[in-house]
């Protein structure tokens, strides 16, 4: 058995593309235009293959995929060309994270090349924006968010997607000249159809061990990762002409100390949802459960699911007594391990 998935892992990584880009002098700007001179230079990926719902399929050529990559002291910016009868484009606006009945675009980046550890970021024919931290046991968690840029023009033959990923929004080491790991997806809503540039098998194993990999980055340093969340809520309460206003203010601060770890601090902490539950009527015996929406107690969730060395899963944990939960996240969440 050991032999058997040596074979298969070796061969998955023999046969991963390799795109080779350039350093920029002067920063794209993220229009939607591709006009900017290093784009004229930079190596293309291209021959997409589709791997939903047939595998292997190459796209008719007036449905064809361009993206070239580019970098600079802050980012890396992407070009995608994505060519197309406008009128089938669907562009439902939705909001972010909210796939709707829309045509996308993801890159997905992964700079310690573990197949492990994924940050991908979609851009939709609308120009929302969704993004997402992905491994093999937690699969998508679009709870997590990140400040990047991106634009979005519907041309004639298609349409055109600029994206710039800040160095901030990844981790990454120190390196001098680094191998990242990356794919390129594109999803023809109409059809339900996913085209990567890199081969993908969607019957055999995780999709990260299917990434092509980016080399040509040179002295990419990491940024200083501080993160301030400054927030405040407010209550009045007007009763029988008495009027008392309560205004709190609070804060929390994310420090990355190293690669690896980073400080987690809150002042005054804010524990109020996110979100608001569904309605839902409960006609049945039993208690209703919905799950957390605290960002305080569901960032960092997946790493109760590494190395098998919690019992519980995140579906349990939602089952758990809620000072149970708060008292143990809390303790958990001011010295985990951030990957």
């Amino acid at each position: 058995m050991l032999t058997v998935l040596g074979i298969a892992t070796s061969s998955i990584a023999q046969n991963k593309k390799t795109l080779n880009i350039q350093r920029s002098a002067l920063e794209p700007k993220i229009d939607g235009i591709l006009d900017d001179a290093i784009w004229q230079n930079a190596e293309m990926a291209t021959g997409f293959l589709s791997n939903r719902p047939e595998i292997g399929k190459e796209a008719p050529h007036n449905e064809r995929t361009e993206v070239k990559m580019t970098y600079d002291d802050k980012a890396i910016y992407v070009a995608a060309y994505l060519y197309d009868d406008p009128s089938k484009i669907m562009k439902q606006l939705t909001n972010r994270d909210n796939f709707g009945q829309t045509d996308y675009f993801i890159l997905v980046l992964n700079p310690n090349n573990d197949a492990q550890n994924d940050t991908a970021f979609y851009v939709f024919s609308s120009g929302q924006q969704a993004d997402a931290i992905q491994s093999p046991t937690i699969g998508e968690d679009f709870g997590w968010n990140a400040v990047w840029d991106s634009a979005v023009k519907i041309v004639d033959d298609g349409w055109i997607v600029e994206m710039k990923i800040p160095y901030r929004t990844l981790r990454f080491a120190d390196q001098d000249e680094p191998t990242w790991g990356m794919q390129f997806h594109r999803e023809f809503r109409r059809s339900r159809s996913r085209y990567t540039w890199n081969p993908i098998d969607p019957t055999q194993g995780y999709s990260g061990l299917y990434h092509a990999e980016v080399k040509g980055l040179k002295d990419v340093k990491p940024p200083v990762r501080l993160n301030l969340y400054p927030f405040t809520t407010g209550i009045v309460n007007n009763y029988d002409g008495d009027t008392n206003t309560d205004l709190k203010f609070g804060m929390d601060v994310k420090y990355g100390l190293t690669d690896n770890f980073t400080l987690d601090a809150t002042l005054v902490p804010d524990f109020s949802q996110a979100g608001f539950d569904n309605v839902v009527l409960n006609l049945g015996p039993f208690e209703q459960t919905f799950s957390e929406q605290r960002q305080f107690f569901t960032e960092g969730v997946d790493l109760f699911s590494k190395g098998g060395l919690f019992f519980l899963d995140e579906l349990e944990i939602d089952q758990v007594d809620s000072l149970v939960l708060m008292k143990m996240k809390t303790s958990l969440h001011l010295m985990k391990l951030r990957y």
